[in-house]
């Protein structure tokens, strides 16, 4: 087994199919498929399940796209090591953060980045999740803190934090303080994002359970317009902590638990398909986890479930 045939498969299992991952290697069709053939036979296992609609990952293909990350990325760690030796030159990385954790942590982090992190550079793309997904793609940045990834999309992916939604209403609404059932939560006018966003996604997957109609009054991109109709009691909402968290803690509106069931979301670490690890990777994880670390504390419904530093070894 060679570098190239473990990158080449990683890349076919993130992109699903063999044709379109021919496409992003610019490699033929022809040739990717021999390579993953080769890799399969020299270690005398299968890896992929080849059908109409793509390919299939076994059991042995996941522990080899597990490893094979953890591989790569510290054959990169060793190249950047390497040439330190030869003259350190400053690096650069571009972070993206959804707009819930740039209003919690987003400020301190560029300070804390300065001061901790003094030869490293840093540039801070605020963006929601679905938004940021696409353009890590793209390799636009190279990291990225955002929320319920799928499996097999970018170079690294490690779930840090889980967090409680918040059903939001005005002070004058119908509802009482305290929790709010998730049925009568999603009969009242919401306002959410498109159904490119999590939580809209992650309030209709919950609502097909029994079933239920989901009443989206307000299709809304623009956290300050939901504001705006929340407030005003036009509307109300499903958000995380961080949207709403000065107007809950002024209290311009209403904060309620949901139950029943409950809606949380998961946080995730995403590098870019073709990042390369920093001569300093170490000491960047080691500042994103205690970012992390002080989005958590600062959000009553968030609990940490994984570091970066702990999980980086194949």
């Amino acid at each position: 087994m060679n570098l190239k045939q473990l990158h080449n498969f990683i890349r076919s299992v993130e992109a699903g199919n063999i044709t379109k991952a021919a496409e992003l290697l610019n490699i033929s069709q022809t040739a990717l498929g021999l390579q993953l053939r080769n890799l399969e036979m020299t270690l005398g296992v299968e890896l992929l399940v080849r059908h109409s609609r793509g390919i299939t990952v076994t059991k042995a293909g996941e522990l080899l796209y597990r490893r094979g990350i953890g591989i790569l990325r510290l054959v990169d760690e060793t190249k950047n090591e390497l040439a330190a030796l030869a003259g350190p030159g400053r690096e650069h990385v571009v972070l993206g953060l959804t707009p819930s954790i740039m209003r919690l942590v987003g400020a301190d982090s560029m300070v804390n980045f300065k001061a901790e992190l003094p030869d490293l550079s840093i540039s801070l793309v605020e963006q929601m999740s679905f938004v940021l997904r696409d353009i890590l793609m793209r390799d636009e940045v190279d990291l990225a803190l955002l929320y319920d990834l799928a499996e097999g999309t970018g170079s690294l992916r490690l779930p840090l934090a889980e967090e409680r939604l918040l059903f939001i209403t005005a002070n004058d609404s119908s509802f009482p303080s305290g929790p709010v059932q998730f049925k009568d939560a999603i009969a009242s006018s919401l306002a959410l994002a498109s159904d490119r966003d999590h939580i809209w996604r992650a309030v209709h997957r919950a609502a097909a359970t029994f079933p239920l109609p989901v009443n989206i009054s307000f299709d809304v991109q623009s956290l300050d317009t939901i504001k705006t109709l929340v407030a005003r009691g036009l509307a109300t909402s499903i958000v995380p902590y961080g949207a709403f968290g000065e107007d809950i803690e002024s209290g311009a509106v209403q904060a309620h638990t949901i139950e029943a069931p409950a809606i949380k979301r998961t946080l995730f670490l995403v590098g870019s398909p073709n990042r390369r690890a920093l001569r300093q990777e170490a000491e960047l994880l080691g500042f994103i986890d205690r970012m992390v670390d002080t989005l958590v504390s600062r959000s009553p419904h968030a609990a940490i479930i994984g570091r970066c530093a702990s999980d980086r070894a194949p």
